[in-house]
């Protein structure tokens, strides 16, 4: 009797081990640090074996767009040396008919030597004079154009640089209406274009007597380079080393409506004394 009652108490722990109840507390039971740290461990390693996976997926996919690229650039190479190569034969065998044509024609219009026969004294005489008459008439034709043209270029630069003088005054008119009078003719050099000059001058407006608006003496600039007005490019052409002009420069060859002192479009006039003049020279690098 005691060996069955232990028995069944026995039985009735398990099933209530068993239980539903006894599971719930299992699970409600706190989990303890290993079992956490094994838990953190799992966590991090599933997210690395992916991300390995996908890198070597990734690598993978890389490589083979490379070497379908790389198998591409081959294929269209290749395609162009074909290409190539057909055209360089096309155009070989272009040449070489051409070649044969022409040796062709010059076959046909070779004359057979047996048929040429000696030229006489009389022949040659009147092979001669006509080649003369003939360089003579393209000769005279080369001179006559030439004449024209050289006639056509003075006229331009006849109208171009037109001058007219004043007997009155002594002051000769350029361009765009720039007068001058050479108080005194230097002896040195001309201004001609790129020569840098150097000046000494005195700027009044309205009159010759007028309000002195600017002046210096030692003024240096480059001529044809536009680094001075108009006024200046014209008046100074000409004028030589050690000379003296007074100068007129209308408002369309100056400053225009703009007004430096003198009023809106005022004439000025200048006193200008040529110091020195230096022709361009190029230095060549050594």
């Amino acid at each position: 009797m005691k060996h069955s009652s232990a028995t069944s108490v026995n039985k009735r722990r398990t099933s209530e081990d068993e239980s539903p109840i006894s599971t719930k507390r299992q699970e409600e039971r706190p989990k303890s640090k290993k079992e956490l740290r094994k838990e953190r461990k799992a966590a991090l390693k599933a997210p690395a074996k992916s991300d390995a996976v996908d890198n070597k997926r990734k690598r993978a996919d890389v490589k083979d767009s490379q070497d379908r690229k790389r198998q591409r650039r081959e294929e269209k190479r290749l395609e162009r040396k074909v290409r190539k190569q057909e055209k360089e034969a096309a155009l070989e065998a272009r040449f070489r008919e051409q070649d044969e044509l022409r040796k062709g024609k010059l076959a046909d219009n070779k004359e057979p030597e047996t048929t040429k026969q000696p030229q006489s004294a009389g022949d040659k005489k009147k092979v001669s004079k006509k080649n003369d008459k003939e360089s003579s008439t393209k000769k005279q034709k080369r001179d006559q154009t030439e004449g024209e043209s050289s006639g056509d270029l003075a006229v331009f630069k006849s109208v171009y640089n037109k001058k007219s003088i004043d007997p009155s005054t002594g002051a000769t008119t350029c361009r765009l209406g720039v007068q001058y009078i050479d108080k005194k003719v230097g002896s040195g050099p001309p201004v001609k274009k790129k020569s840098l000059v150097t000046v000494k001058y005195q700027l009044r407006g309205g009159s010759p007597s007028g309000v002195l608006l600017d002046s210096s003496k030692n003024f240096k600039f480059r001529v044809g380079k536009g680094e001075v007005i108009q006024g200046w490019e014209i008046g100074l052409e000409g004028m030589q080393q050690g000379g003296v002009r007074h100068l007129i420069v209308p408002p369309k060859a100056g400053y225009g409506s703009k007004d430096i002192g003198a009023g809106s479009g005022a004439m000025l006039y200048f006193d200008i004394t040529l110091l020195e003049i230096r022709s361009h020279i190029v230095h060549l690098g050594r």
